[in-house]
């Protein structure tokens, strides 16, 4: 809950699958090897996405160790922050270990750009402590122990821009180097010299247009990632998806709204594609349309949804043609004390 309003960031609905993942939902969020953040056990899993029930404490059971930092600024935006990072494994063994400097530069609200952030920094890190992840939503996530004795550089830059009053463009670009150091570690295992390399593009623009009481919103979200073994030559994953969103929203009565949309259309599906795993390469259509009325009922307000909708997916791979379906579906909700359930699709 990185805005602090309540609401987890990745589940606005709280229906229990991640918005990356949701339909319509995914315009606004991405999946947690898209997010930069601090990573302090090394798992790839940015700290503030570590969903999981595991209570936030600074260090794990069965560990012991100090973080010790200083930040100065760079004039009126900008800072650099030095750092020691050191934990060891109580019973069990193993160590985590990272020196860093980090350089980093935020503005908000010059004008039409409304943000631009950009961040790099350098570890020295050497970390053989395993922090596997599960989310309260997603099945046991390994650590690879990428980092067991490594040179990494990451390098963040993110802008906002808001050219007019209705149309809203982000840019976010990532890399990350992981110089991997050869030979045997302190555990006693031995590592391959290599450099791993990662990097993600997300674009996202969207544009609002009213006619009377009629609003037309058209949203067009591109995501790109690939992560590659630069010696072996070798691509780990790469996947990009095409995400167009067409929304419409209509109120009938001061309590009644009629709304539709689509995600994918025609010639210009929702496009997933895979260039590993093949069977996760995908294009989907969707189209619906819902009538939303509020009311209060015994004091609390209540959200009546009554909608029908159509969904269409086709995989790439033969051998997946058994997980396609083109559906037809009616539904009604009623909702109880979320006022704000249901007001934008």
């Amino acid at each position: 809950d990185e805005d602090r309003d309540g609401i987890v960031d990745t589940d606005r609905n709280a229906n229990g699958v991640p918005d990356y993942e949701e339909l319509f939902m995914m315009y606004e969020v991405e999946p947690n090897e898209y997010v930069y953040g601090l990573d302090r056990n090394h798992n790839d899993e940015p700290d503030h996405r570590e969903d999981d029930w595991d209570a936030d404490h600074p260090y794990d059971p069965d560990q012991r160790g100090f973080h010790l930092f200083g930040q100065a600024g760079l004039g009126r935006h900008g800072s650099v922050a030095l750092g020691r990072y050191a934990v060891e494994g109580i019973a069990s063994g193993g160590r985590n270990r990272s020196l860093y400097a980090l350089v980093s530069y935020r503005r908000e609200g010059i004008g039409r750009l409304r943000r631009l952030f950009f961040e790099t920094g350098l570890r020295r890190v050497q970390d053989d402590i395993a922090d596997p992840f599960k989310s309260r939503r997603s099945s046991r996530q390994p650590d690879l122990l990428s980092y067991q004795d490594s040179f990494v550089n990451e390098t963040y830059l993110e802008g906002r821009l808001h050219p007019w009053s209705t149309l809203n463009l982000v840019q976010k670009l990532r890399l990350r180097l992981n110089w991997q150091q050869g030979g045997r570690l302190s555990n006693d295992r031995f590592q391959r010299r290599r450099r791993l390399d990662l990097w993600s593009v997300v674009s996202r623009m969207d544009y609002t247009l009213s006619w009377g009481r009629l609003t037309v919103t058209p949203q067009f979200k591109v995501v790109l990632l690939r992560q590659n073994d630069h010696e072996a030559g070798r691509v780990l994953h790469g996947e990009h998806r095409i995400i167009p969103i067409l929304k419409l929203r209509y109120p009938l009565m001061s309590r009644t709204v009629l709304q539709a949309g689509t995600q994918g259309w025609g010639p210009l599906p929702y496009r997933r594609k895979d260039r590993v795993a093949s069977r996760f390469s995908f294009e989907q259509r969707t189209a619906f349309a819902t009538l939303t009325n509020r009311s209060r009922y015994f004091g609390y307000d209540l959200t009546t949804i009554v909608g029908i909708s159509r969904d269409e997916a086709d995989f790439d791979e033969e051998f997946q043609r058994f997980r396609e379906f083109d559906s037809w579906s009616f539904f009604v909700r009623g909702v109880v004390g979320f006022t704000e359930f249901g007001r934008a699709i």
